[in-house]
């Protein structure tokens, strides 16, 4: 795998690990904070611009819109929050495999402050070797103009090529725009976490 001069982008959610926000919803129902569809929604739309750009965590969410919230609770719900991003074993591999070969990796996220100290503690293995280009440090999201800009100011005189792999369509465009080398990945578009972690490589080796 030729990649000593080349840069590696990748999302994390979808691409690195998986994301599931029922585990959050069923927790506030579970502790008897009702929330229907449409509440929920409400709830994600209000604070997750907030969460991105690191306006917030989600300890103020709570205090914001639960403000009777029980101590013990809030921390069960943020332990809940926290276990919505869980790291794909086969994608983490993969990320290894293509530091190991020498990559520039850099990991470019929409996450909140809670999100990104997570995942910097459970896969701190894989994390401190790469240029962690997350959202809410930089107070601009994907797909702005501004986010991706700013990656580029952040890797300096490093005029690499850079390919970027994310699973949403108007993340990818909009590094089009920048110049970066961009295509859609999902793995939850394969059949078998395995088969995702291959076709990255792939793509990588590809590049």
């Amino acid at each position: 795998m030729n990649v000593k001069n080349k840069i590696i982008a990748l999302d994390i959610g979808h691409v690195l690990a998986r994301v599931d926000m029922s585990l959050f919803h069923r927790k506030l129902v579970e502790l008897g904070y009702s929330m229907d569809e449409e509440e929920a929604d409400l709830f994600s739309s209000a604070v997750q611009a907030s969460f991105d750009t690191g306006m917030l965590d989600m300890r103020q969410a709570l205090h914001v819109h639960f403000p009777k919230m029980k101590r013990d609770h809030v921390k069960q719900v943020i332990k809940s929050w926290e276990a919505v991003v869980t790291p794909c074993g086969p994608t983490m591999e993969a990320l290894d495999e293509i530091l190991s070969a020498g990559a520039t990796v850099a990991l470019l996220s929409n996450i909140g402050l809670d999100h990104a100290a997570y995942l910097s503690r459970i896969c701190f293995r894989q994390f401190d070797r790469c240029k962690k280009h997350f959202s809410c440090d930089v107070g601009a999201r994907k797909p702005t103009k501004l986010y991706y800009q700013s990656l580029l100011l952040e890797l300096g005189s490093l005029h690499l090529p850079i390919i970027f792999l994310d699973d949403r369509i108007e993340n990818v465009e909009a590094a089009k725009t920048q110049n970066f080398s961009s295509q859609l990945f999902d793995i939850e578009k394969y059949d078998s976490d395995e088969d995702a972690a291959a076709d990255l490589i792939k793509i990588v080796s590809d590049f």
